[in-house]
């Protein structure tokens, strides 16, 4: 990967952990409505994206499959209540995409992978009264359901997840 390449990717995680979405801007395809840049030259625009929560909202990952197909996922806030936030972006904008909430107050999406437009992998963790149990969830192209994940001990979260494949998923 290239040092730009890392960069943009690094400044795109960063912007994530305030709640931002950022789209890159240069020699490659990016989401409408960005203003145009440099071809030698990334820039970053902020792009609006929605809000599920009354009193706070944290996007924490990103993965992208195409210019009209990219995912983002954290938690919305209302009260004492912390959910699961997932949305995509479709091309023009953003939109929730209602996700499953196993806990009784703390759902969190903390990483999410894409493998295609029916594949979509999401970890985090879920108080489940009292402990925080991992939170592996998919997406198959119409529907965000639980899939079972190991819980080794009595506090455990999934901070982050990569693909090397339909088979070759490791969350960590």
């Amino acid at each position: 990967m290239s040092t730009r390449k890392s960069l943009a990717t690094l400044l795109a995680a960063l912007a994530l952990g305030l709640g931002l979405v950022l789209a890159v801007q240069g020699a490659r395809a990016h989401p409408a409505p960005l203003r145009p840049a440099p071809a030698a030259c990334d820039s970053f625009a902020p792009v609006p994206s929605m809000n599920g929560g009354a009193s706070a909202n944290v996007l924490r990952s990103i993965a992208v499959i195409g210019a009209a197909d990219a995912w983002a996922v954290g938690d919305a806030v209302s009260g004492s209540a912390d959910r699961a936030l997932a949305e995509h972006w479709d091309g023009s904008q953003w939109a929730i995409v209602p996700a499953p909430d196993p806990g009784p107050s703390v759902d969190v999406l903390d990483g999410v992978a894409a493998l295609a437009p029916d594949d979509v992998w999401a970890v985090g963790y879920a108080d489940t009264g009292g402990s925080y149990q991992t939170l592996v969830e998919h997406w198959d192209g119409s529907t965000w359901t639980v899939v079972s994940s190991p819980n080794p001990g009595s506090s455990n979260l999934l901070r982050g997840i990569t693909a090397g494949g339909a088979a070759d998923l490791w969350a960590v």
